[in-house]
């Protein structure tokens, strides 16, 4: 994989969940207060990551030269997307417990 296709790659919403099933995995290990959190603050630190992983990966592509800083409508605005549509995902699963029971 190239520079340019990972840096693609941290921008789209399959990136971004492998990215910060990893990054969760090692926090899990990593820091013991975090099974402790009540599950509203495991969804901030999951939404925030996924939102954070693409939006670094637009930094590293514009540090790159890949990309143009001020370009909101073909940089940035996918690499919110990616993070919103990476957390929905990741959050979907969780929507069961809410829904009238015929779901």
């Amino acid at each position: 994989m190239s520079w340019p296709e990972f840096v693609a790659f941290l921008m789209t919403s399959d990136g971004v969940n492998i990215v910060v099933g990893v990054l969760l995995s090692f926090l899990v290990e990593l820091w013991p207060g975090y099974e402790s959190l009540e599950p509203p603050y495991k969804r901030l630190v999951f939404g925030g990551l996924c939102l954070i992983i693409p939006i670094l990966g637009g930094i590293l592509s514009c540090a790159s030269g890949l990309d143009v800083w001020g370009d909101f409508a073909g940089l940035w605005w996918p690499a919110i997307v990616a993070g919103w549509s990476a957390f929905f995902a990741g959050q979907i699963a969780h929507l069961r417990k809410y829904l009238p029971k015929r779901f």
